[in-house]
């Protein structure tokens, strides 16, 4: 993977013309340029990276002798849901510019690019007229299909075959998350007629959305996933970092075809060359990466511990003395897993001998949760004791027309239990900084500095219920 520096965009486009020209020299090359039509590409970067080809286009035409122009076809394949070309194979680039600018947006949020490939080797790939494929996809997303391990494996096995090689001009992967969350004005002066008659009437709202951005590893990594309207409650949202990585499914089309993943858009700024080549994630398959989270003891004791802790970021608006309850008990046993867990994770790391060439991930990835384990800790107990404080006022009921809302409080103002709060609070705080100072100047370091920010106790609110929002709502826009 080669990012493209502080240039938004030329120099990744500038290094796949030397990869073009190269090939083209070297024998008869088509080159695919795969384009996603996606909503979120569409109405985002994508009429820059299409402008960005013409640059491209005129590098080729300025650098390739005229001798070889003969050896190099381009052909455009747009693809959503479905795929399909946009050209003839041409080496006449402005008509292939055309077709460039001739993909429309694919409204259905589907981005089958697995689909796309394969309709590129259906085609060419079975043939000798061709002694290289170059298969670019411009893209953000990391393709919905292609999620499949089999079909991803099948893809590399066929592409070898047909002496194709991948390459991807696009984002970084989303940091251990698979999607990430997308914002978009409803602008009828960017957006496609049948969107435009879609959205009349709430032109100007902001809708939110998913759009697959990752994750940079075979599987999500971290306790993370899509609740974040609950998470950012509690202060956890940190599942829109950028991994310094490309998203994994590509990547590893790339890494193992001989192709290149080119970051455009630089989002993160890590130090690649000394500190960061030591956190890079498994692009193996999946099979051989759960293989590897079955193997190492770490890794199998952190997957049991994300997928309990997704379970601990309790609902802060009730309105039923059951729920207040449940809630009460719930925090009281969520408080205790937290400390015991983290208990178990730091014998484990003080046990534990390296295990591959990567072992500075996952010993990121256990000192960030054993961070997090210890933030909740104090924040559950915060919680319990905020909430049945105020149950008791309110003798054990919820009042009628009203609810109980949990919100965030001030440190050290709001503390209560005082002096065992506090202790419990800095505990967690030099955790967090544990982390900061270990992984300085990586993607757990900003996990760390955001979860730093987000250590608070709690204060129990009873308010009236919220009048019902009649607004309609804007349809639904796919990504």
């Amino acid at each position: 993977m080669q990012t493209t520096g502080t240039s938004r965009y030329d120099r990744g486009f500038d290094q796949f013309t030397v990869v073009t020209i190269n090939s083209i020299a070297q024998g008869k090359t088509l080159v695919a340029l795969l384009v996603d039509q996606s909503r979120s590409i569409a109405y985002g970067d994508l009429p820059h990276i299409v402008a960005r080809t013409d640059h491209y286009f005129d590098e080729v035409d300025k650098n390739l002798p005229s001798r070889l122009l003969d050896n190099g076809r381009w052909v455009v394949v747009a693809y959503g849901r479905t795929a399909r070309f946009k050209c003839k194979p041409s080496n006449d680039l402005v008509y292939v510019k055309a077709a460039l600018g001739d993909v429309e947006v694919d409204a259905s949020g589907t981005e089958d690019l697995g689909r796309a490939v394969n309709l590129v080797l259906d085609q060419y790939g079975g043939t000798n007229e061709y002694k290289t494929i170059l298969i670019a996809a411009m893209t953000d997303e990391s393709g919905d299909d292609v999620k499949d391990p089999r079909l991803l494996e099948d893809l590399i096995r066929r592409m070898r075959n047909s002496r194709a090689e991948f390459f991807t001009l696009g984002k970084e992967g989303t940091f251990c998350a698979q999607r990430r969350r997308v914002t978009m004005t409803l602008d009828p002066e960017i957006m496609c007629a049948r969107d435009r008659d879609a959205i009349r009437g709430f032109e100007g709202r902001t809708i939110e959305g998913w759009a697959n951005g990752g994750p940079e590893s075979p599987r999500p990594e971290l306790w993370w996933g899509e609740d974040w309207q609950q998470w950012q409650q509690w202060g956890g949202v940190v599942n829109d970092i950028p991994s310094g990585f490309g998203m994994y499914e590509m990547n590893r089309m790339c890494l193992s075809t001989g192709g290149v993943y080119f970051l455009l858009k630089l989002e993160s700024r890590y130090d690649e060359e000394t500190d960061y080549a030591k956190y890079k994630p498994d692009i193996c398959s999946r099979f051989d990466y759960d293989k590897r989270m079955d193997e190492v003891p770490l890794r199998t004791e952190l997957r049991a511990i994300w997928s309990e802790m997704g379970r601990f970021y309790l609902p802060y608006d009730l309105r039923t003395a059951e729920q207040v309850q449940q809630q009460l008990e719930g925090s009281a046993r969520a408080r205790e897993y937290c400390i015991k867990a983290a208990k178990r994770l730091q014998q484990l790391l003080t046990e534990s001998k390296p295990v591959g060439d990567n072992w500075a991930r996952w010993e990121a990835h256990a000192h960030l949760t054993v961070a997090e384990l210890v933030r909740l800790h104090f924040m559950l107990g915060q919680y319990h004791d905020a909430l049945k404080q105020t149950f008791g006022q309110n003798d054990h009921a919820v009042p009628e027309g009203r609810r109980y809302v949990l919100v965030r409080g001030k440190a050290p103002d709001d503390f209560v239990g005082l002096q065992a709060a506090r202790d419990e609070y800095d505990r967690a705080l030099r955790y967090i900084d544990i982390v900061v100072e270990k992984h300085r100047d990586t993607p757990w370091d900003l996990a760390a500095q955001r979860l730093r920010y987000n250590v608070f106790p709690w204060k129990c609110d009873v308010i009236d219920l919220p009048k019902p929002d009649c607004r309609p709502a804007p349809p639904p826009v796919p990504f």
